[in-house]
């Protein structure tokens, strides 16, 4: 065996060591999930909101699927651009606008 090999697998056994009992045998917590609304707008009204509040929960009002799409992939850009980036799927994407919690 090499010496760099001795080194890597006393390291190893120091590491498992100083590992609490209980934490080595806890076990894996349950699944959780976040839950989100999706709602369609219908109110007619033009203004758009995008909001993070605090604990990272996303407010998000009046706002197109296709700029929700938009800003999922990190593009900022004026709508024209979004428009002739985020290509495809059915029309309700870019027209129907969704409020989401």
């Amino acid at each position: 065996m090499k010496s760099g090999s001795v080194l890597l697998v006393i390291g190893l056994a120091i590491g498992v060591s100083r590992t609490p009992l209980a934490q080595a045998q806890a076990p894996e917590g349950l699944p959780r999930f976040e839950v989100a609304s999706v709602k369609q707008n219908t109110s007619g009204d033009s203004r758009t909101a995008m909001r993070t509040q605090p604990g990272g929960r996303l407010v998000v009002t009046n706002v197109r699927m296709k700029n929700l799409i938009a800003v999922a992939f990190g593009m900022a850009d004026p709508q024209a651009l979004i428009d002739a980036r985020v290509l495809g799927g059915p029309e309700w994407v870019g027209s129907d606008r969704f409020d989401v919690v």
